[in-house]
């Protein structure tokens, strides 16, 4: 997964931001994969990740399709500071890998953003 680790910083409470992310198949086989959140965390109340289950060609070729662009959106509730955990798991049970995310809320309005980047 690249970033391995998002990190929304700073955002203004109840402004919803994304960032993209990217996951790959390295393998030489085709890969059915769904995303949960850690139900320990309660990820899923702030943070979202779009789509949440897909399929990744194996990686034969440089054209193979074996990317696939997530967006990872996240909304602060409070001023405080945030930690979501997304598990990746593959339909054919393949190792389950972590995506670790994390925000700030603020209620001060220098970190509003106008544009999305």
């Amino acid at each position: 997964m690249t970033p391995s680790y998002p990190d929304f910083g700073t955002c203004l409470v109840s402004q919803q931001r994304e960032l993209e992310l990217t996951i790959s198949n390295p393998t030489g086989s085709a890969s059915f994969w769904t995303v949960i959140s850690d139900p320990q965390q309660q990820a899923e109340e702030l943070f979202r990740v779009v789509p949440s289950s897909g399929f990744l060609e194996a990686q034969v070729t440089h054209v193979s399709c074996s990317k696939v662009i997530l967006k990872v959106h996240f909304t602060a509730r409070h001023n405080v500071a945030y930690r979501g955990k997304f598990i990746f798991q593959g339909m054919l049970g393949e190792t389950p890998q972590a995506l670790e995310v994390r925000g700030q809320g603020s209620y001060d309005n220098r970190h509003e953003a106008l544009v999305d980047v």
